[in-house]
């Protein structure tokens, strides 16, 4: 299953923060969760890779690395929160 998503796009900044809410439903619990970072410059057809993100759904707080395409270096980091609904969570 793939589920498309875009956030709003943030000009002109090195360092954008989005502190968006996205709602994905009926998502199995061993799903991937696989983000492209993209740059988008006025004028230009296409939008350049800066890199991904791929993880798990399993709830919780997540500081992740975004992989670039070169020699798979740092780009950064992303920060996530995965909530589950609360009648599908685990209790230990």
């Amino acid at each position: 299953m793939i589920i498309l998503s875009s956030s709003t796009v943030k000009p002109d900044n090195l360092a954008p923060v989005w502190n968006e809410i996205w709602r994905v439903k009926n998502v199995p619990a061993t799903a991937d969760l696989v983000i492209k970072v993209m740059d988008k410059d006025e004028g230009s057809v296409t939008d350049d890779f800066i890199g991904q993100i791929k993880t798990s759904v399993t709830p919780g707080t997540k500081e992740l690395e975004i992989e670039g395409p070169v020699f798979r270096r740092s780009r950064g980091t992303f920060w996530l929160k995965v909530i589950a609904p609360k009648h599908l969570q685990c209790t230990y």
